[in-house]
């Protein structure tokens, strides 16, 4: 479980933050490994709340349960150890997540390599409607689920 001990926090006043909806404070955890419905790993939350391919590069970070991209666009939620798409069908998933489909054996990981510099944050688009929830994998299970 992510952050048991860590107070959550919350951009939106009155929105009640919850241990299995968003992130908590993850200054003083390792990164969490993020993975494709084949088992291979995709990308990495640094300590620093963003999210970092295997190459090194800065490709997201998180607004209470929202994934954006630098530029702005949000690309999906973020709930219980899985990245959901604009859609809401689970696409990554960390060795902590809970629910949704079946998950396959996690690959070895390979050695990470340092972060790069971070983009500029882009202004943020205004939140997408969640739509009803799918248990079947998205097709942006794999790197592509940052450039959709």
């Amino acid at each position: 479980m992510y952050g048991a001990s860590a107070p959550l926090r919350t951009s939106k006043p009155g929105v009640k933050a919850t241990r299995r909806s968003i992130l908590a404070d993850l200054t003083n955890r390792d990164p969490m490994d993020f993975y494709s419905m084949t088992g291979d790993v995709v990308c990495h939350l640094h300590t620093d709340h963003n999210f970092y391919l295997w190459n090194g590069q800065a490709v997201a970070y998180i607004v209470d349960d929202r994934v954006f991209g630098f530029n702005g666009r949000q690309l999906g939620w973020f709930e219980n150890g899985w990245f959901y798409d604009r859609n809401y069908q689970p696409a990554l998933f960390s060795a902590e997540a809970t629910g949704g489909p079946a998950r396959p054996v996690r690959k070895v990981r390979p050695v990470r390599s340092n972060p790069q510099r971070k983009p500029p944050k882009a202004v943020r688009q205004p939140g997408l409607n969640k739509p009803a929830r799918s248990y079947e994998w998205s097709p942006v299970s794999s790197s592509a689920y940052f450039e959709q």
